[in-house]
């Protein structure tokens, strides 16, 4: 019982494996666990057979010491399949008409119907003209699937959000200081590099996401080897569009301070090797498991469990991020 109020569990579903997170209040890693899922049953970062999923992840499931029942958790949707527009809105708009202006204007950037869509809106931090506002949508059938998987647990969902927005929780609770840039508006990008999709998102260290971007690159990866060890067409199409979304915000009154690699791929070696060797960049690019101190946890593993364990820290101080997007609470 006195779990359910001081720990909380983060779910990170991917193509080929669940990963849970179990984390205390003051962010003390209490356990870590990962499910392999076989091929075919989640393709494109959507669930295509939930009923496999869940009978997979179920058996396996069933050796966990996490069966606590209605520990808090967070789910993990996969970034690619979420739609995200952002601009600033006046501070004194609340309530309703806060939520009828961000989707109205949103509604003009997003291509998917919102009428066919979960929406969620998020505010972030006070800018000159306004308040930074984020409308996030994504299709039921998307969600659906997600939340069907982990409906075998015993856990309370309390929120379902973006992956990358777990990531930048995880580097701001865990970044050594002086890392993060102190003024709260400046731009931070996370590069999260999977297994056959990449993206990445532009924040504001509040968590407002100005900009998102996804590429696949499962046509053209080849034969794969295991982790760090992508081809050069993948390491070359990863460079390019980390540089062409570092150059468009060269040109803007906020260039982006720091970009964050993250995802077990993030650890290749030739993507590693590319970054450290240019020195024109005015945009740092870390990679996290260099960068953060999480618990004793392995380079490695730090990328491997990272997203969950940002998701954990989400459950257990539910309160604090509750200004934040959470698709559980449609609009």
């Amino acid at each position: 019982m006195f779990e359910t109020y001081t720990t909380g569990v983060g779910i990170d579903v991917s193509e080929h494996h669940i990963r849970l997170a179990h984390v205390s209040f003051f962010g003390k890693i209490l356990q870590l666990e990962e499910y392999a899922l076989p091929s075919g049953i989640i393709v494109d970062e959507k669930v295509v057979d939930a009923t496999k999923v869940q009978e997979v992840f179920e058996k396996k499931f069933k050796k966990s010491s996490l069966k606590i029942k209605n520990l808090p958790a967070t789910l993990l949707l996969p970034e690619s399949r979420i739609f995200a527009s952002s601009f600033l809105l006046p501070s004194d708009l609340k309530g309703e008409e806060l939520h009828r202006r961000a989707r109205k204007r949103a509604q003009r950037d997003i291509p998917i119907p919102f009428s066919k869509a979960y929406t969620a809106v998020s505010q972030g931090a006070k800018e000159e003209d306004g308040k930074r506002t984020t409308v996030y949508a994504v299709e039921p059938d998307v969600e659906d699937g997600f939340q069907q998987i982990i409906s075998v647990t015993p856990f309370k969902l309390e929120a379902v959000e973006a992956n990358s927005k777990a990531i930048l929780r995880l580097i701001n609770s865990y970044a050594p200081k002086g890392a993060l840039p102190k003024d709260q508006t400046k731009l931070v990008a996370v590069a999260d590099i999977g297994h056959s999709w990449a993206t990445i998102s532009v924040y504001t260290l509040r968590g407002s996401n100005v900009f998102s971007r996804s590429i696949s690159y499962r046509h053209i990866s080849g034969a794969k080897t295991g982790a760090k060890k992508l081809s050069k067409k993948v390491v070359d199409s990863l460079i390019q569009m980390i540089e062409e979304v570092m150059v468009y915000f060269s040109g803007r009154e906020q260039p982006i301070h720091t970009i964050f690699l993250s995802g077990v791929e993030a650890l290749d070696e030739q993507l590693q090797g590319v970054f450290k060797k240019k020195k024109e960049h005015t945009t740092r690019v870390v990679e996290i498991g260099e960068l953060l101190e999480v618990g004793g946890l392995d380079r490695h593993k730090k990328h491997v469990f990272g997203a969950a364990i940002g998701a954990a820290l989400r459950s257990v101080h539910a309160r604090k991020y509750a200004y934040q997007h959470n698709f559980i609470q449609t609009v």
